[in-house]
């Protein structure tokens, strides 16, 4: 059974703005800030400094002189601190325990408002910094990506470009941006635990940030492709694959309910129409999708795996069979209430802890500042029609743009082959 909650919004005097989760009952508590201060607001040769300030985040906040005097006293009780970066966000998180979290927010509040970036923890945390995107440049998956993602118009440096910009940035870049950026107007908070709001606002209220402006988010729009992005790697023994349908904007509430149902429907089990029929024929052991909001302002549906090349061409074959068929009406309402009990039931189940609880309203609010209960999750679920259900899965083929592409041991003409099977998919 769901964990009995309520969430309010709140606005705090300086700007700021948050959802406040209350969990009757629960010893835990999680904490989230993050601002608009990733890469998309910087140049290309300064696109790491929000990469920097992240990795200083800890090192000598407040009145605390070293990276370790500040980690004896915030986890001295078990608390756990982290912090990361992405595209568009520069995001502190914090999990402690009920009777700790007022100590911990005020701690924050150090990390966040009062950091002392200096030149020696700057040298340090800019050579980490180089050492972890190197090790990226290992990562076929990762870059893949990246090099799909700028061929198709999306934003984003590769990890080489990143690793370039590092040998001309400065501390002085970091102060800068970090005193344009972390301003009381650009923090959005989300706190999960039993708390009182008043509480939260207070210890909030003391942080000492300016105010300031909050920057709007990339839109990044895209172009489909007519040809395979290849990455080679002659020393793989099989084809990984990758096919993206891409549109600008966010993921409505019941459009995410509907691609879940598709999702179950064609790749969550051993009698989906694509995954469970490829598996019962031994073609392809691994093959499932995902679709995400990017907080770049786009959604991404993909269809990935791996599949030897003596089998690749028939599982993609079969990818486009059954998604066409899908988008074209080939669904039953009894195959709806099947997968609706399915999803019925996950989505019961997926508030019995307060991190899930808390996880699933931070997903909604840091991406596009709302949420909705999971009580209207539910009901979507009850309501969606197998009608609506094909006209996501229509606009999803054939309104998005596409690319494709292959990792591995790839022969050209192959690859030309399975190209066409993807471009007479998205076509009417």
């Amino acid at each position: 059974m769901a964990l009995t909650h309520a969430v309010e919004e709140v606005t705090l005097h300086s700007g700021a703005r948050g959802i406040i989760i209350k969990i009757p009952g629960v010893h835990t508590v999680y904490t989230t800030y993050a601002f608009r201060a990733g890469a998309q607001y910087l140049s290309d040769e300064l696109c790491q400094v929000p990469h920097i300030i992240e990795h200083m985040a800890f090192t000598s906040p407040g009145a605390f002189t070293s990276q370790e005097e500040f980690s004896r006293e915030f986890t001295k009780h078990s608390a756990s601190e982290d912090a990361m970066t992405d595209e568009a966000h520069v995001t502190y998180e914090a999990t402690c325990s009920l009777s700790e979290y007022e100590r911990i927010v005020a701690l924050m509040g150090k990390v966040i408002a009062e950091p002392t970036f200096t030149q020696e923890h700057f040298d340090v945390e800019k050579s980490t910094v180089l050492e972890e995107l190197t090790s990226n440049l290992n990562n076929d998956g990762r870059i893949f990506w990246q090099t799909a993602n700028r061929m198709s118009g999306g934003g984003g440096r590769k990890d080489q470009e990143k690793i370039d910009s590092l040998a001309t940035t400065t501390v002085e870049d970091v102060r800068k941006f970090y005193a344009e950026s972390h301003v009381s107007d650009n923090l959005r908070f989300v706190i999960a635990g039993d708390v009182q709001t008043q509480d939260v606002v207070r210890l909030l209220e003391a942080w000492p940030l300016e105010r300031g402006a909050r920057p709007g988010l990339r839109q990044d729009m895209f172009e489909t492709l007519r040809k395979p992005v290849l990455l080679e790697r002659p020393q793989y023994g099989t084809l990984d694959f990758s096919l993206s349908l891409l549109t600008p904007g966010l993921l409505s509430h019941e459009e995410d309910v509907a691609w879940n149902f598709v999702n179950h429907l064609l790749f969550r089990t051993y009698h989906s129409r694509v995954f469970g029929q490829l598996r019962s024929k031994g073609v392809c052991y691994d093959i499932g999708a995902s679709y995400v909001n990017m907080m770049y302002n786009y959604r991404e549906l993909e269809v990935y795996g791996s599949a030897s090349s003596e089998h690749i061409e028939e599982t993609i074959a079969h990818v486009a069979k059954e998604f066409t068929s899908l988008a074209n009406g080939g669904l039953t309402e009894d195959e709806v209430d099947e997968v609706r009990a399915y999803i019925m039931g996950y989505q019961e189940r997926l508030f019995e802890s307060p991190g899930e609880v808390a996880g699933y309203y931070e997903g909604q609010y840091l991406l596009n500042e709302t949420y909705v209960p999971d009580t209207v999750i539910l009901d979507i679920i009850k309501k969606i029609t197998r009608e609506a259900i094909v006209e996501y899965a229509n606009e999803w083929l054939y309104k998005s743009k596409s690319r494709f592409g292959l990792t591995g041991n790839v022969d050209a003409a192959q690859a030309e082959r399975l190209q066409d099977i993807v471009n007479n998919m998205i076509e009417r």
